[in-house]
């Protein structure tokens, strides 16, 4: 499919987040994520609901890291965003992107 391919993207994204939960001091590992993660929210349309898992997805890993506050607070814009686009809150745990 090829390295930009969305559905590379997505996979590629699931995977990097689970490498950077069980590194989360490993600051490659995170930057790995980021990076994939920022590459596949380019190729989604606006409202659509990956963004919000992108966004619990960085909230999971700044709760594993420590960041508890900062953890909240994008835990919150997560439930938020998701009830935009789906029009329904949240149930978790997360376990896939869309």
């Amino acid at each position: 499919l090829g390295s930009n391919n969305v559905a590379t993207l997505r996979c590629a994204t699931q995977l990097d987040w689970v490498r950077a939960l069980a590194a989360p001091s490993d600051a490659s590992v995170q930057a790995a994520f980021a990076s994939t993660a920022e590459r596949f929210e380019a190729t989604l349309p606006p409202g659509h609901v990956a963004h919000a898992e992108l966004q619990w997805m960085r909230a999971e890993l700044s709760d594993r890291r420590g960041s508890t506050a900062s953890a909240r607070a994008q835990f919150a814009d997560a439930r938020v965003a998701w009830r935009a686009a789906i029009g329904a809150e949240f149930v978790a745990p997360f376990i896939a992107l869309h």
